[in-house]
């Protein structure tokens, strides 16, 4: 996925016409929440950073639910 532009990943990051790959999804069984690494590329750069999310419980994602989070999330769904 790419985005174009300067892009403020995070409050410590900012890129120019980055790009996202996931690299890692984990669920924490306890806490009900998914952790959803993502690999940001920025020509040669490359920065990893984990973003987590409250499920609902259920126990099942699928990469259909993983792209949800990631569309639904304020910085992140600008990568199309």
């Amino acid at each position: 996925m790419k985005a174009t532009g300067e892009i403020k990943i995070t409050e410590d990051l900012t890129l120019l016409n980055p790009s996202l790959d996931v690299l890692t999804v984990n669920y924490d069984w306890n806490n009900n929440t998914v952790d959803i690494e993502c690999l940001f590329k920025e020509g040669i750069y490359k920065h990893s950073r984990i973003f987590t999310f409250d499920t609902d419980g259920s126990g099942e994602l699928t990469s259909l639910d993983i792209l949800e989070f990631i569309n639904n999330h304020e910085t992140l769904k600008i990568f199309k």
